[in-house]
Order: C-alpha cells, then sequence, then structure tokens
C-alpha cells in the first residue's frame, strides 16, 4: 500500500504540522512542501524553517527524497531536549530510558519540586519561587565552542545544568521547562533575540492567558553576586517583552502573548511589595531588615522614578525616631546595604541586599 504523503502548501500549515509532531514527540515523520511553502523554501532553508517553528528540539536532519530531479518529500529527523525526554520519563515513570546523569538530574528536579510544593501553597508563589531559584543557584555561563563540543552542551542540557548549577540561556529554560511542568504549569521554551544576540526563554500559560519569563535576566552587580535577580523578567505579556528587549520572529514565536500583564499575575502585588512612592517603599525595606530578611525585591510604580530618589528615601526613613531607634536595638556591628534595580518609564525595580 502506497503510503500518502502529508502535503503542506503554507507556512501555517507547516506550523500546525510541527505542532502536532511536538505533542506527539514523533521523532521522524515525512511531508511535502508545495505552493507557496515550496516557492518560499526551494532548497535548503526548510531545515531552519522547521528548527525555528519547534522549539523543543535541539536538533534537526532533513532527507530530501528526488525522483528525477523532482521532490517527492521530505524526511524529517529531530532529536528532543533533555528537558523534554526527562518530563516524559518523569510522567510515565520509564526513567531506564534516561542515562544515568539524567536519572540522577530527574531526581534532583523533584527533590526541588516536592520543596516548593511544601514551602507554597498559591500557584503563582511555586512558580515564583522557582524562578527565584533558577536565576539565583544556576549561575550564567557563556556556552564555549560550538554545538558539537561537549563543554557546549555542559552548559545547555538540563540535566547537567542541574547537576552543575551553572548553564548558559538555555540551559536556564531547559530546567524552568522541566521543573515547571513537573509543577503543573503549561510551559514552552521561546527562542529569539535579545539586545542584539541570540537568546531563549520561556512561555507560561494560565487558562488564556499566556507570557514570557526569562530566568537569565540579569540586573546590575549579578555577575558577582548570582543570587542577586530582578523579577521585572519574572512574568512578561508583548508590552512587558518588548520593554525589555525580548524579540521573536512571526516564524520562531512559540504562542501569542497575552498584551500586557494581567494584575491578577503580578506577583508584586501579589506579594505586597507593589508601592505608590520611594518613602512607602523604603519604610517597608527597613521593616524587612528588622524581621531578619537580608535581602528584598520590591516595585515603585511611580513615572520618572530613579535609583538616586529611592536611595535618599532609604535615608529618610532610617532617619525616622521610632526607625532609627528600632535599627539601633537590631543592629549588631556594622550596618551597611547595597541598592540595586532597573529604571522604567513606568515604575522602578528595586532590589535592596543588607551587608554584615
Amino acid at each position: 500500500m502506497t503510503q500518502t504523503i502529508v502535503m503542506l502548501q503554507s507556512l501555517d500549515g507547516l506550523r500546525r504540522y510541527l505542532r502536532t509532531q511536538e505533542r506527539q514527540l514523533t521523532e521522524t515523520f515525512t511531508f511535502l512542501p508545495a505552493g507557496a511553502l515550496a516557492r518560499s523554501f526551494p532548497g535548503e532553508e526548510i531545515t531552519a524553517v522547521i528548527s525555528d517553528m519547534m522549539s523543543l528540539v535541539n536538533k534537526v536532519s532533513v532527507t530530501r527524497h528526488l525522483v528525477d530531479g523532482r521532490l517527492q518529500k521530505l524526511t524529517v529527523t529531530v532529536r528532543y531536549r533533555p528537558c523534554v525526554r526527562m518530563l516524559t520519563a518523569w510522567k510515565t515513570g520509564r526513567r531506564a530510558s534516561l542515562t544515568v546523569q539524567e536519572q540522577q538530574a530527574l531526581q534532583t528536579a523533584d527533590a526541588l519540586v516536592r520543596s516548593i510544593r511544601a514551602k507554597r501553597s498559591d500557584y503563582l508563589e511555586q512558580l515564583y519561587l522557582l524562578y527565584s531559584y533558577v536565576g539565583g543557584a544556576i549561575r550564567y555561563r557563556s556556552a564555549p565552542g560550538s554545538s558539537r563540543s561537549d563543554a557546549f552542551w555542559r552548559y545547555t542540557d538540563c540535566n547537567s545544568v542541574l547537576m552543575h548549577r551553572e548553564g548558559n540561556c538555555q540551559g536556564h529554560s531547559e530546567v524552568m521547562y522541566l521543573c515547571g511542568s513537573m509543577l503543573g504549569f503549561t510551559m514552552g521554551i521561546q527562542c529569539g533575540d535579545s539586545g542584539g544576540e541570540g537568546h531563549c526563554w520561556n512561555t507560561v500559560s494560565f487558562g488564556r492567558c499566556t507570557y514570557a519569563m526569562d530566568a537569565t535576566a540579569k540586573v546590575k552587580g549579578e555577575e558577582k553576586n548570582p543570587t542577586l535577580k530582578n523579577t521585572i523578567h519574572f512574568l512578561m505579556g508583548q508590552r512587558e517583552a518588548a520593554e525589555n528587549g525580548l524579540y521573536c520572529t512571526p516564524v520562531q514565536q512559540v504562542a501569542p502573548l497575552t498584551p500586557c500583564l494581567a494584575p491578577e499575575h503580578d506577583i508584586y502585588r501579589i506579594l505586597g511589595v507593589d508601592f505608590p512612592g520611594a518613602d512607602e517603599a523604603a519604610r517597608y525595606a527597613w521593616k524587612q531588615y528588622l524581621t531578619g530578611e537580608a535581602r528584598v525585591q520590591l516595585r515603585i510604580s511611580a513615572r520618572g522614578m530613579t535609583l538616586k530618589a529611592f536611595s535618599a528615601a532609604m535615608k529618610r526613613a532610617a532617619a525616622e525616631p521610632a526607625m532609627q531607634e528600632a535599627i539601633f536595638r537590631n543592629r549588631s556591628g556594622s550596618l551597611g546595604y547595597s541598592v540595586d534595580g532597573i529604571a522604567k518609564v513606568n515604575a522602578l525595580y528595586v532590589t535592596v541586599t543588607w551587608k554584615g
């Protein structure tokens, strides 16, 4: 019996077809580009398009089958990212299909997920805790060499990144994908561009809302202190992603983002660390210090707010008689703190870290 070859005539048709293959984790499949699709990509360019559209794979090879010089079909073979295979093994209980290192890494991920569930019951706080871990405990490292080198995959593959706690943007995204999915979230991996360089981040969906999430986003000083993260990149709609310089082509796009972050998904509001002015934010920061917090992250939702203005508010708050007395009673040894953050048009995102 002659096998019927799937004929695809448009990019949208190809996208739908490839999404089906990804959902089914198909490793080898065939189709024939026709019509506008064949005219747009008559040669080997189709391989790059497939790679862009299938964000859950890290290797694509395409074989062209010709008869009398005419293309009859394409056979596509893909290799799924380790995070995808590890998630499948976790869901099915079939861990024997994984390498020894992947099995060990999956145990690490399982322990992390159980710990997060034990610490937080709210679903969004669980995701935020995971995001904070991935961004803080896994140090960012640029992958050296080409994709053929072991050093490259050390910083890229989920299993290696979990074990060594070092990874590039792909490695961070794979860990977020695996652990976020284990927590029950609908996760995706998005490839694109940030600041003129190739970049990789995640998507996460809540019902009809889909957001970008970048666990490798850095703020000033993070190179010296990898645990210093700013949560402006935690959940981003189209507006926030554009403000933070994340870009992907229509071909690369995993899923359309919600226009902007909805209030019910705003972690600053949920955690009670969103303030209308610098003085209110500074008083909150000092009160957190008095309870023993070594670091606090907050947002001041005021147009044109600067780090300089907030630093001045921190000094004013500390000089208030009641606050000054409380700080003096609590103080042991020298007292110092640093203020880092990112100023946007409508908000200032701040991290205060106390020393000593």
